[in-house]
């Protein structure tokens, strides 16, 4: 029993427990996990009323108490995965290696961060299938089990879910009875799924824009949120050594298989290497791949037990030695056992004693009502009516016990297709629009920073989920705003009809004049030859798709290229543009766009790129009189 896998992984699973904290807090990452939460919590709809990678079971996988009793579950849940996912490694090496080598490289394996350890598990679970001699009826036990955590966690991470679908059916797909298999398992994933979507309050009518505006935000991924940060020597033939390795163990695992196992075991591997790998090169830095690192040495635990013990002795050697490379700046903390049970333990007597999870709930929001800095008459102002928070920091809408009412894609940076961007702008037309929108000014004054002017990735703020910001600009004024805050009120609509201007075909990145304006208008853009096309698509699919660019005043700033035919707003008459660091439009006389060239992205010198140019009416002001006043005070501040 005391050294049997389960108990021993169990105990792992407490050494290397991977959630340092469950109070919640304020930043970029927290703030959609505590939209995921309100979400819940208040029955918003998926896929119409909220959309983002995550479905409405996502915050199982993010033990949080934005929502008491919804993070108690998301703590069992995920020290249930965890509990899952060391004890398969465990399984597997210590039959490659055994009990104490086992459970040493299972403790490294464990504590260094990969992201989707259910994966892992699964790739276990799915090798020990197809290279053993599992019975009839244990074959039809694991097709209803993983179906039924597929469908789960196709409600959950939208990444991980159809993931496991794919690994599910390759390993089907390689086992014997497949007739009888496939059956129970699609049944097991569509009654698992149905049930949790009405668990979790969602009507059988909203599948479908779950479905396709989901998907939007997966598929599209590759081609919006691509970020090359400075890389280090080791990423590019760490990645090339650690891919290797996992092939070639997968080549000597199923050498002596038939067929149909070969291509099972192949097919399972290449999915979930594959996932880690798109994770690791979309946003490409020194963090993320490290966390590849750590998934390849997983998938290689899956594997060892079925080559050779030198093959797999070699391959267990090499993959942990990139991942130490990967992960070397923080592998003091990441391998401090004591901690980390010391936290395990601390947030279990959190979510198990009474008192303490509204405790630690307490101080998590005085904490982000600190750091905020709303003013008394702020807050009575937010709470008058319903609010969306802009660009991300939904927190804020925690934190003072706001009306929560969002646009869709809550998370403006992951509005990255014509079809969420439209989403989000026809939720601002509509009567259901929020009636006030507390705006973060997100600028950061360190011209080294990754979100100047006010956005992620270096991108122009006004170009993000372009057709929303224009209905913003159009039917919101301010009302109250200073240096971190604008609150903004919805207001009957200052635009008139646009009035076509010009229409310019131009090279990549060649720089345009941009055609005049009346006094009472602003300018807007609409660029062709920027979305993501022809070859490089499959670039995209396979890899990352190549950036985007807007120059402005001569300096290059990421954009979106899927949304840049939805209306850019550029330039903004001042008497009529938003105040301060909050304006939209800037005094410029050109701009230019681009595509950065590189295989498969048919950038060349015969590119070219179509710009639409419109004028915009306008006839007043986007701040209301009586924030005048304010304003003056802000400005003399800045100044």
């Amino acid at each position: 029993m005391l050294l049997s896998s389960p108990f021993l992984g169990a105990l792992l699973a407490v050494l290397t427990w991977p959630f340092p904290n469950l109070t919640p807090t304020y930043g970029l990452d927290p703030s959609w996990v505590a939209g995921l939460y309100m979400a819940g919590e208040r029955g918003l709809d998926a896929g119409t009323q909220i959309v983002f990678s995550y479905g409405p079971l996502g915050f199982l996988g993010l033990p949080n108490l934005f929502e008491i009793g919804m993070g108690r579950l998301a703590f069992a849940w995920s020290a249930l995965v965890q509990i899952l996912f060391c004890t398969a490694l465990l399984w597997g090496s210590r039959r490659a290696f055994g009990l104490l080598v086992g459970l040493a490289v299972t403790a490294f394996a464990a504590a260094t961060p990969i992201g989707d350890p259910i994966l892992i598990a699964a790739a276990v679970i799915g090798a020990a299938a197809l290279l053993g001699e599992w019975s009839a009826r244990a074959r039809l036990t694991l097709a209803a089990g993983a179906g039924a955590l597929a469908g789960m966690q196709l409600l959950g991470s939208l990444r991980a879910g159809p993931t496991l679908v794919a690994m599910a059916v390759a390993v089907l797909l390689g086992l014997p009875d497949r007739r009888r298999t496939f059956p129970v398992f699609f049944a097991a994933l569509v009654v698992t799924f149905m049930a949790f979507w009405f668990i979790t309050g969602q009507a059988l009518a909203n599948i479908d824009d779950y479905a396709v505006n989901t998907a939007n935000v997966v598929g599209d991924y590759s081609a919006a949120m691509v970020a090359v940060y400075p890389s280090r020597w080791w990423q590019t033939p760490a990645t090339a050594v650690g891919l290797a390795t996992v092939a070639a163990l997968c080549i000597a695992a199923v050498w002596r298989r038939d067929n149909m196992r070969r291509l099972g075991l192949v097919l399972m591997v290449a999915a979930v290497s594959f996932l880690m790998f798109k994770h690791a090169v979309v946003r490409y830095s020194p963090g993320n791949s490290g966390v590849f690192m750590a998934a390849l040495l997983g998938i290689g635990l899956a594997l060892v037990p079925y080559v050779r013990r030198p093959l797999a002795i070699a391959a267990v050697i090499v993959l942990a030695g990139i991942t130490y490379v990967g992960n070397e700046e923080a592998i003091g903390t990441r391998l401090d056992f004591r901690q980390r049970a010391e936290t395990f333990q601390a947030e279990l007597e959190t979510v198990a004693l009474p008192g303490h999870a509204e405790d630690a709930q307490q101080r998590g929001r005085e904490e982000m009502i600190a750091t905020y800095g709303l003013s008394p008459a702020e807050v009575a102002l937010l709470r008058s009516g319903t609010v969306h928070v802009a660009p991300w920091e939904a927190g804020a809408a925690w934190a003072y016990d706001l009306n929560w009412d969002p646009l869709p894609v809550f998370q403006q940076y992951s509005a990255f297709t014509p079809r969420l961007d439209q989403l989000n702008a026809a939720k601002l037309e509509s009567s259901s629009a929020p009636e006030l929108i507390l705006w973060q000014n997100t600028t950061t004054f360190d011209p080294n920073a990754i979100n100047v002017p006010g956005a992620i990735d270096a991108r122009w703020p006004a170009f993000e989920s372009p057709a929303q910001m224009v209905q913003m600009f159009c039917r919101y004024r301010v009302v109250r705003w200073d240096e971190e805050w604008a609150i903004l009120r919805h207001s009957p609509n200052r635009c008139s009809r646009e009035r076509p201007l010009a229409t310019v075909t131009t090279g990549n990145s060649e720089g345009v004049h941009l055609p005049p304006t009346r006094p009472n208008e602003a300018l807007i853009v609409r660029v062709d030859g920027l979305a993501v096309s022809g070859l490089e698509r499959l670039r995209t699919l396979l890899f990352r798709a190549s950036g985007r660019i807007a120059v402005i005043e001569g300096n290059p700033w990421n954009m979106v290229g899927e949304t840049a035919a939805d209306g850019l707003l550029v330039r903004v008459p001042r008497w009529a543009d938003y105040p301060g660091l909050y304006r939209l439009g800037r005094d410029i006389s050109e701009i230019g766009f681009g595509r950065a060239p590189g295989f498969l992205t048919g950038v060349d010198g015969s590119t070219k790129l179509t710009l639409h140019f419109s004028a915009l009416p306008l006839d007043r002001s986007a701040v209301l009189p009586r924030a005048a006043a304010q304003k003056r005070r802000v400005q003399r501040s800045i100044r």
